[in-house]
């Protein structure tokens, strides 16, 4: 009997040790009430953050310490209670202490009395901390250079929080803001904050008045509204090269990001931002990387010459100047590049630059609003728009073996030619193709190693195409006029061509094949010899026409 009743004592007590809710690592505890003291006056005050613990504000409070040092490593936790807290002394982290400090619900306000120790400021980080505000009001009053000072290493969240009343430059004569994160590193997080109203006396430089970002502090602000904000990025800041500025919303005074010689590190993602200065450094040099990745401007300053908004505008990214002069940054959709039907490039951000296909063709068209524009194998193209794109092929050029008499007057001898090619691409309105005329004499052709181009050194005449003969598309003429009675028995020798223009301004010239070149050698007295000599027609022109022939048959 007693083995049975050990037998149910274990089960009952394993049932119990079963039945007992476990409370994991993740689940957040809640502090003991009996743990958080009471804070009613200054030492109380004082006292918690020197020695750690938590605590609870239960009447608003007048501090009038020089300075407050965090000397313990014990965390601190105070809750405002909805009071005010004014005070002389700043909260200060000594250089080897390292916890935690976590302020909510209330105000924190510098008095006259502070400018005594005004380069403290309200809250000084120059230790390893985790600091984290919540539903707090920080106001310097203008007695304090700064409202936050961390120049430690620091992880900082800040939710709707008030920071102002920094007045840094007549305090201590420097130029840095009310919020300043300076020579230290750290990840930094606004949520919906408001940091401004903090001043300089210096009226001639105002870019960091609210908030200065140096050495290697990631700064990440989601949210409210903030007024000058300064991103120092150059060689000032010792190791600043892994330090950023994201900004995911909210509205802005002014953005100013320095020169950098690797990449920018302020990325503008959304929000409002009256002012984005982007500075060159005093050489002249120019930032680099995509800093607009969306949002609005009132206005873009680029102090680097040479340089445009699209230079600091993500791939993708669209910038829009609006009716009143604003400027709207947008995500726009994929777009693809099309090659005689064919899909060549999809996926294609707004403004990527994608090479075309180095075949050996003459090159690429594309029709955009009517215009036409052509490009070479291998060209490289910027896309803001989805492209369709046809091959430029089999274009061909060939002049006339045989010449007439210009009739009209100025009279001449007259060459005759034909181009092949895509209507679209000969349409002489788009200017994309041009075609032309060489006239030389024969003996100056046979000096010259019987070869006629554009560039030939030696007397010649270009007669430009100015419209199709007998609205005939691709056929068109031109003639030597005003010829001197002593080169009637001259010969003359033609050849046509045809010019590509293409978008970057380089020039591709066409001429006929080798049967089609060249025209047969023929003067102005031969041609209106073998006009006279064909009666029926010679007597069907008009007594001017043949005025004209005769012209050039008698000697």
């Amino acid at each position: 009997m007693k083995e049975i009743k050990k037998i149910l004592s274990v089960v009952m007590v394993l049932t119990m040790i079963l039945t007992v809710p476990v409370i994991t690592s993740t689940e957040t505890v809640e502090a003991d009430e009996s743990q958080i003291t009471s804070i009613s006056t200054a030492d109380e005050y004082v006292n918690l953050f020197k020695s750690g613990g938590s605590g609870k504000l239960t009447s608003n409070i007048t501090v009038s310490e020089k300075e407050i040092y965090c000397s313990s490593s014990e965390d601190v936790e105070l809750d405002l209670n909805g009071y005010t807290v004014t005070t002389t002394a700043g909260i200060i982290t000594k250089a080897k202490s390292t916890n935690k400090i976590a302020i909510k619900n209330g105000k924190i306000i510098a008095n006259s009395s502070a400018s005594a120790y005004n380069d403290n400021g309200l809250i000084r980080l120059q230790s390893s901390n985790i600091l984290d505000l919540t539903d707090v009001v920080l106001d310097g009053n203008k007695n304090v250079a700064y409202v936050l000072y961390v120049n430690g290493t620091a992880n900082i969240t800040m939710t709707n929080v008030t920071a102002k009343g920094g007045n840094n430059y007549d305090c201590i004569d420097t130029y840095t803001g009310g919020v300043t994160f300076q020579n230290g590193k750290g990840t930094v997080t606004l949520n919906n904050c408001t940091v401004n109203d903090n001043a300089y006396g210096d009226s001639d430089d105002q870019t960091a008045k609210d908030m200065f970002i140096g050495g290697e502090y990631k700064v990440t602000i989601n949210g409210g509204t903030y007024g000058n904000v300064f991103m120092n990025q150059n060689y000032y800041s010792e190791t600043h090269n892994t330090g950023y500025l994201h900004i995911n919303d909210g509205t802005y005074d002014l953005v100013y990001t320095e020169y950098d010689e690797v990449l920018a590190h302020v990325v503008i993602n959304a929000g409002h931002v009256k002012h984005l200065y982007i500075n060159g450094d005093k050489n002249g040099n120019s930032q680099t990387g995509e800093i607009i990745k969306g949002g609005t401007f009132d206005k873009i300053t680029i102090a680097d010459a040479g340089k445009t908004m699209d230079d600091y505008t993500a791939l993708g990214v669209k910038n829009t100047e609006n009716s009143n002069g604003t400027i709207t940054s947008t995500v726009e959709e994929p777009l693809t590049v099309t090659i005689d039907d064919s899909i060549y490039k999809d996926n294609v951000l707004y403004r990527e630059t994608i090479t075309l296909p180095d075949e050996k063709n003459m090159g690429y068209y594309a029709t955009t609003n009517g215009k036409v524009v052509a490009y070479k194998p291998g060209d490289k193209i910027k896309v803001t728009d989805n492209v369709t794109l046809k091959s430029i092929e089999d274009i061909t050029v060939s002049v006339d073996k045989k010449a007439s008499i210009r009739l009209n007057d100025p009279t001449g001898l007259r060459f005759s030619a034909k181009v092949i090619g895509d209507e679209q691409l000969l349409d002489q309105s788009k200017g994309i193709v041009t075609e032309g005329i060489l006239i030389t004499s024969k003996d100056l052709f046979e000096q010259n190693g019987s070869s006629l181009t554009k560039d030939s050194k030696y007397t010649l005449i270009d007669v430009k195409n100015t419209g199709w003969l007998n609205n005939q598309t691709g056929s068109y003429a031109a003639a030597i006029v005003n010829i001197n009675k002593n080169n009637y028995a001259r010969e003359f020798v033609a050849t046509a061509y045809v010019q590509i223009h293409y978008q970057d301004g380089t020039v591709e010239t066409i001429y006929g094949n080798d049967n089609e070149r060249y025209s047969s050698p023929r003067s102005v007295r031969y041609v209106a010899s073998q006009i006279k000599n064909d009666v029926n027609y010679y007597n069907s022109l008009s007594d001017s026409d043949r005025n004209t022939i005769d012209k050039f048959t008698n000697n």
